[in-house]
């Protein structure tokens, strides 16, 4: 699973083992970018497992790709961040949802934002507290899923 081997890649950047003075910067920063993309590949794979089929020698490929790639990391923000619209789904979505909001901040802090020193403890929590919160969502029912896929991948309609 590509979130697993992110947040092991994250764990090993952030590590104290690197000879000595702990973690570069750049290495902490990597760190941080790997353990947001482990959310964000999570969910974009629970939204085309949702809707173009879990199994991979029953569903169309291509359209699994489709969804895949569907999700769009400012809007899933953005939906995200409408409590009243996450009240109506289970807390473990609730949950992923607020992480999903503040490592994307750290991740773009991270990426673009060279004067944002990282502290080696504070990358290391957010790495177990992102391993955590996926391991909740991936226990969460297929309708629950479907429901939240479809709500992060298509736009209301404005007239």
């Amino acid at each position: 699973m590509v979130a697993e081997e992110l947040i092991g890649i994250a764990k090993r950047l952030a590590s104290d083992s690197s000879g000595g003075g702990g973690p570069t910067e750049t290495e902490l920063r990597r760190a941080v970018s790997s353990a947001y993309y482990a959310m964000f590949h999570t969910l974009c794979a629970a939204c085309a497992d949702a809707l173009a089929g879990p199994d991979p020698a029953s569903r169309d490929p291509e359209s699994w790709l489709l969804v895949y790639r569907a999700l769009e990391h400012g809007y899933a923000r953005n939906r995200f961040s409408n409590d009243a619209a996450m009240g109506r789904f289970p807390d473990a979505i609730g949950s992923f949802g607020g992480h999903f909001i503040k490592m994307q901040a750290r991740r773009q802090a991270a990426d673009y934002d060279p004067s944002v020193q990282f502290e080696p403890q504070r990358v290391r929590t957010d790495i177990e507290d992102t391993a955590r919160v996926i391991a909740g969502f991936t226990s969460l029912l297929h309708q629950d899923l479907r429901a939240l896929a479809l709500y992060l991948l298509l736009r209301p309609r404005r007239e």
